[in-house]
């Protein structure tokens, strides 16, 4: 079944840190929740594309998007959605606009993100310290 909505995560990978926000006490889904940077795709982007804006219009951060390292789906009251996390590597090394900064990899912990990121979570959490996959590396 297609999905009624997508969504495009970039999980950008600097110096043994992931680029990680919390989300607002307020927001709708998963309040007070770890996330990467991501959000819709837009009708005129492709994801690759919307992963990359998102990520700056959120972080202030330019990145290269790499191959897509998982998949997710869920229903909810609003229908079907895809969420495609990225690899992603960032351009010129900077500083995250908050509520966004380099969360250290071997910090992660899975309960402190939402349902669909776990899979991303258990790799990450898998290779820490070590070399990733080949697919985290934009």
């Amino acid at each position: 079944m297609p999905a009624d909505k997508k969504i495009a995560v970039a999980v950008v990978l600097q110096s043994g840190c992931v680029l990680a926000g919390i989300r607002s006490d307020t927001a709708a889904e998963c309040p007070g929740a770890y996330e990467f940077p991501g959000g819709k795709v837009e009708p005129h982007e492709n994801p690759n594309q919307a992963a990359a804006r998102e990520c700056l219009e959120e972080t202030g951060i330019e990145i290269d998007v790499g191959p897509i390292i998982d998949r997710s789906f869920f229903e909810n009251e609003t229908g079907f959605t895809e969420i495609l996390f990225f690899s992603g590597s960032v351009r010129q090394h900077s500083f995250a606009l908050p509520p966004f900064f380099w969360l250290p990899i071997d910090a992660l912990r899975r309960e402190l993100f939402p349902a669909a990121n776990r899979r991303v979570l258990n790799v990450l959490l898998a290779f820490q310290g070590g070399s990733l996959p080949p697919r985290f590396q934009g």
